[in-house]
């Protein structure tokens, strides 16, 4: 699945600052996003074995994410974040 990239893209190049994922998965959406805007991505999710493929695909692609290990219902960021979703 791959039609939801553009959407979250075109939201992306409307902010500055870094962009924060919840449940971020294996980096399905925030890995093409850090591609073509080279923007900082925070992402957030509770399973380790799903941060772990994030990490391993964003090196693959030459991107670098900030994964976080967390719960999204309790998450919390000390930089103002430009878009969350």
């Amino acid at each position: 699945m791959t039609a939801d990239i553009e959407f979250y893209r075109k939201l992306a190049q409307r902010v500055t600052g870094p962009i924060v994922e919840l449940a971020i998965g294996d980096g399905r959406v925030a890995i093409p996003i850090a591609e073509s805007l080279g923007v900082p991505i925070i992402g957030f999710d509770l399973s380790p074995a799903m941060l772990a493929r994030a990490r391993t695909r964003a090196v693959a692609a030459g991107v670098e994410l900030d994964l976080r290990l967390g719960d999204i219902r309790e998450f919390a960021v000390d930089e103002p974040a430009g878009l969350i979703y």
